[in-house]
């Protein structure tokens, strides 16, 4: 016989910077401890170049308190929250944060997760070993059931230097100005897609009309649910959102391909010819004698 006593649980949370403006734009650092420093001395948790002379060694940190999160700026060269100056400022999810004026900007989301409650050891009687089988990995959820209504979920996208946050059933996405989110890129529809969240599940719709919503790299059909990480692609070389979790998007910047430079053979130093003397030189050698 045997009693598990559990400990106070304490929520996992995961920040996510995305890096919108500046060297690394297109980029997301995960960090799930705390504080995360920011600045140009390699041992932050968020490192920039030392090119980026505006952003100071060590810039700012984000401090945890409880399920919030604290900005404190270390630097002369100061901090700006969604264009404001700030010394220090609680930050909510899509907060646009800038490290010294003109310089660098990042996006800062979160993702909260319910731990699991602390088991305290305790004594357990001895037992048979038993076979366990391997779980089988979890399945795509299939289409929204039908009769199921709508739910209004929480939505944040970033794209370019924009980033919009909804508490609401679903957000379409387009070119034309009556979208919740505009796109405007020249191989986005002026309807062309749909997220929406139902029965605890985000889902993708094409809305399009002629199948322009890509899936990781495949059109979709039917409304198709989002896992972490899928790839949502606007058009066939069109913009892509990346699904974070929790109903956050994010733009994924190809980075481009910058080729070698040529190679060119260094020529091999030639072997000089010996001077052959002049008239000059065999005189003044003669007359010497």
């Amino acid at each position: 016989m045997s009693s598990n006593h559990s400990g106070p649980s304490v929520p996992e949370i995961t920040v996510q910077i995305v890096h919108i403006e500046g060297p690394r734009k297109g980029q997301i650092d995960e960090l799930s401890a705390t504080p995360v420093t920011i600045g140009r001395d390699p041992s932050n948790s968020v490192v920039y170049g030392s090119e980026m002379r505006r952003v100071s060694r060590r810039h700012a940190e984000i401090v945890r308190e409880g399920n919030r999160f604290l900005l404190k700026n270390l630097s002369p060269n100061g901090c700006y929250v969604n264009g404001q100056p700030a010394q220090e400022a609680y930050l909510k999810q899509g907060d646009v944060i800038a490290f010294a004026e003109g310089g660098p900007k990042i996006s800062f989301l979160y993702t909260v997760q319910a731990a699991r409650p602390r088991m305290q050891p305790s004594l357990t009687m001895p037992s048979r070993p038993s076979v366990s089988s391997t779980p089988a990995p979890t399945a795509r959820a299939s289409t929204p059931p039908p009769g199921v209504a709508r739910e209004s979920a929480q939505f944040t996208i970033q794209f370019g230097t924009s980033i919009k946050s909804y508490k609401q059933a679903a957000v379409t996405l387009g070119r034309d100005a009556g979208n919740n989110f505009v796109v405007s890129h020249p191989r986005v529809m002026p309807k062309h897609a749909e997220l929406f969240y139902q029965n605890s599940q985000y889902y993708l719709r094409d809305a399009s009309a002629c199948q322009a919503t890509l899936l990781n790299s495949r059109p979709i059909h039917t409304d198709s649910p989002l896992q972490n990480n899928d790839v949502v692609t606007l058009g066939d070389g069109g913009p892509q959102l990346r699904f974070l979790g929790q109903g956050r998007f994010a733009e994924v910047i190809e980075q481009p391909f910058t080729p070698p430079p040529p190679f060119t053979a260094t020529p091999a130093p030639q072997a000089q010819k010996p001077k052959e003397p002049s008239v000059k030189d065999v005189l003044k050698s003669f007359f010497k004698k």
